[in-house]
């Protein structure tokens, strides 16, 4: 097995056969656009984040669970687009398919008041 060696833009040298079976890949979620389908959006953020991997790698990595998506910020949307949010990645994303999504616990009551709460989530909250 060889090993990934980091590329000087920070990402992977484009070997996938040695990455740890769900290696994070974090993306913010406040960047995202309310028409694109989710999985496509983090495909896009994956690889603008490391350039050495091609689309369709970075599909074939999320498909055999080789990447553990992190998308962090739904508190930083807009509230009145955080039930939007929520309505897209359980409309666009598999509930069998892992993904760790942060908020503060406040704003993310206020968003499954007026939305849905995210299929088949487990929480948790962090300490302060």
């Amino acid at each position: 097995m060889t090993e990934d060696k980091p590329t000087r833009a920070g990402g992977f040298s484009g070997n996938t056969s040695g990455l740890a079976p769900n290696r994070p890949a974090v993306a913010a979620s406040s960047r995202g656009r309310a028409e694109e389908h989710p999985k496509s959006w983090l495909i896009c953020q994956i690889v603008d984040a490391y350039p050495c991997l091609s689309a369709s790698m970075v599909r074939d990595l999320l498909n055999r669970r080789r990447i553990l998506p992190v998308l962090d910020g739904l508190d930083e949307l807009p509230a009145a687009e955080r039930p939007l949010a929520l309505r897209k990645l359980n409309s666009g994303c598999p509930a069998h398919e892992p993904l760790v999504l942060t908020c503060r616990t406040h704003d993310y009551a206020k968003a499954i008041r007026k939305g849905p709460v995210l299929r088949s989530a487990r929480w948790s909250r962090a300490g302060r």
